[in-house]
């Protein structure tokens, strides 16, 4: 082989050693360019506002964290408290109103299941507070209901009950029934006098007949 064809195939084979090495270079140099992929790495999902407080029907705001709301009706005397119970259950007013014994449950217990209207507590037969009175005036019913005979709420206090709730125009009625005479099935009825018959009249004699009178000689 002559020099000149060595030296040419050397040349070429150097050549291509060049261009590899660079080829090589170059992929390796854009390899550590790219960035990498961290694995804990990780892309948080979009925060999403939840409401803290839901709204209720009635307009109020209760805890959305499954909490029972809790509340509370009362007053400085149970007078107070029945009214307080009434005017949430009633904000409207109402078409009846049952009085019941502040002193004795009973009554007002065994009511429990009427729904026409509040049960206001007053006393057994004295003066009814200012606060029921108010109250009453407030509901403006049709009728005041006296829950238990008189012996529970006397008679003037269910009158005094019907004229603050309504003035002249209050109605008032006890669910006990009121004594009402009756017939006497063994009473008989005498008959009337006649008041022109006097036995001891010696004068008052029955005429006879036209047919009754003698008319032999």
């Amino acid at each position: 082989m002559s020099r000149t064809l060595r030296s040419s195939l050397m040349g070429i084979a150097v050549a291509l050693v060049v261009i590899v090495g660079f080829g090589f270079t170059s992929i390796a140099t854009a390899a550590s360019q790219e960035p990498t992929e961290d694995p804990t790495d990780t892309e948080s999902p979009t925060e999403t506002e939840t409401p803290d407080e839901t709204e209720t029907p009635d307009g109020t705001e209760t805890p959305d964290d499954g909490a029972v709301q809790s509340d509370r009706y009362g007053g400085e005397t149970r007078y107070e408290t029945s009214v307080s119970i009434s005017q949430a259950a009633f904000p409207e007013g109402a078409d009846e109103v049952y009085i019941a014994r502040a002193d004795a449950f009973p009554d007002s217990l065994s009511a429990g299941s009427l729904d026409g209207g509040p049960i206001i507590l007053v006393p057994q037969c004295d003066t009814i507070p200012d606060v029921v009175q108010d109250e009453l005036e407030r509901l403006d019913p049709e009728r005041v209901i006296a829950l238990g005979g008189v012996d529970a709420v006397c008679e003037q206090v269910l009158d005094d009950a019907g004229a603050a709730a309504g003035g002249e125009g209050g109605a008032t009625e006890s669910p006990m029934p009121t004594e009402t005479p009756t017939d006497d099935p063994t009473a008989t009825e005498s008959p009337t006098a006649d008041p022109t018959d006097d036995p001891t009249d010696p004068t008052d004699t029955e005429s006879p007949t036209e047919d009754e009178v003698d008319t032999t000689g």
